[in-house]
């Protein structure tokens, strides 16, 4: 029997503010917010979603256009921007970013609906002048009880952490006894391989996949114990070998996807230098397939941390910052293009990573929404704006949101 979820309709600003931890994985903070839409009238689909931190002054044009270009790459019709700017010290005008990103869509014909604010546990539009609609004070945040956007988002699996350096801290080391304890068992493995022929070679490979492919599956299935010192070994000696790594990459971005995050976040905790670079990849992968964009960038800036020049990092770590569509990057085109010689991004090539900064600093790339949440999310009740140019900036004449806040289906 086939079943399909309803949709949750983001029916006013309040739901979408809601949504957003969950599209991004973590509560954002002064930060710029793009959500893609689709569709149009009764049915606009949420798309992608892109975070980029406050620009300095300086940047505010530069930002503008990068977030336009993810969404003409994206296909966007329209957009709804959220600023999350607390306090008085801005590291930019807003209104001037505002300026910047009304010019760059209205350019490239992507319609903004609303820019909203987020700021001291309230939120309000940027655009809307009619205070009996939208006060300028804002309207507060219930944090008291989810909302049943939020609640929908965790049925389906969401989790949404209290900011993006708490995401950057799952990948943490474990103690220094873990790491130790994988260490030595991963000494032993290699003195006893050090000779091995080609053909023990081909079965460690296989029993490789099919020992990663047996935690998952048990993962999937609600399993959580975790990995003895001997396994995450065996695992990383294993992975450290190509042709494994690349069967792996092959089947975790499917229905397993999730067990699949579970056990490469667990390896890459225990793995001493460098055997991190492997799993981390796998995860930034994954992670990528399954629209998270943010924690891909933490988990390829992790790999080339403890490897430069692992190749499929570098390879994954570039299309993060083109913003290309993951689905257009599966297993066999990404490993084609890896093995092709004289790929930027391969050895020798010109790419430099773009890590660097702190973790909560910087651009992620866009989120998307796995099925399950392309599924469960659904921006619907929305109507057209008309805009003028008051005050230097786009203004509804009518709220768009007005006529339907009462909508939640």
């Amino acid at each position: 029997m086939t079943t399909t979820r309803p949709a949750v309709r983001i029916s006013g600003p309040a739901d979408l503010v809601g949504a957003i931890p969950y599209l991004l994985g973590f509560v954002p903070d002064r930060s710029v917010v793009a959500v893609a839409l689709h569709g149009g009238g009764r049915s606009a689909r949420l798309g992608l979603t892109v975070r980029v931190d406050l620009p300095p002054a300086p940047g505010v044009a530069d930002c503008a256009t990068f977030i336009t270009g993810h969404l003409v790459r994206a296909g966007a019709r329209a957009t709804i921007i959220v600023l999350y700017a607390d306090g008085e010290a801005h590291p930019c005008d807003l209104d001037q970013l505002i300026v910047e990103l009304g010019r760059c869509t209205a350019a490239a014909r992507v319609e903004l609906w609303d820019v909203l604010q987020v700021a001291n546990d309230a939120w309000r539009s940027r655009l809307c002048g009619d205070a009996a609609c939208c006060p300028p004070g804002g309207t507060p945040i219930d944090s008291t009880a989810p909302s049943l956007v939020q609640v929908h988002a965790v049925a389906a699996g969401l989790s949404a952490l209290p900011s993006r350096q708490a995401l950057a801290d799952t990948l943490k080391p474990a103690e220094a006894g873990a790491v130790a304890a994988v260490s030595r068992e991963i000494s032993r493995l290699t003195a006893r391989r050090a000779s091995q022929t080609r053909s023990a070679v081909e079965s460690r490979r296989a029993r490789t996949v099919q020992m990663a492919k047996q935690i998952v599956y048990q993962r999937h299935l609600g399993g959580r114990a975790p990995l003895s010192s001997w396994r995450a070994a065996r695992l990383l000696t294993g992975l450290a070998d190509i042709g494994a790594r690349d069967r792996c990459c092959q089947w975790t971005s499917g229905e397993h996807g999730d067990a699949a995050v579970s056990l490469w976040t667990e390896l890459v905790r225990v793995s001493p230098t460098p055997y991190a670079a492997a799993p981390a990849t796998l995860l930034g992968y994954v992670a990528w397939q399954q629209g998270f964009g943010a924690l891909a960038n933490i988990a390829v800036q992790r790999a080339l941390a403890d490897d430069p020049g692992y190749s499929l990092a570098l390879l994954i770590d570039q299309a993060l910052a083109d913003g290309l569509d993951p689905v257009q990057c599966r297993p066999e085109i990404l490993l084609a293009t890896v093995l092709r010689p004289g790929r930027r991004g391969g050895p020798g090539g010109d790419h430099r990573p773009r890590g660097g900064g702190p973790p909560g600093r910087g651009r992620d790339p866009p989120s998307r929404g796995q099925d399950s949440l392309r599924r469960a999310f659904r921006l619907g009740a929305l109507g057209i704006s008309r805009q003028d140019a008051r005050g230097g900036l786009p203004g509804f004449l009518r709220c768009p949101w007005q006529p339907f806040r009462a909508v939640c289906e």
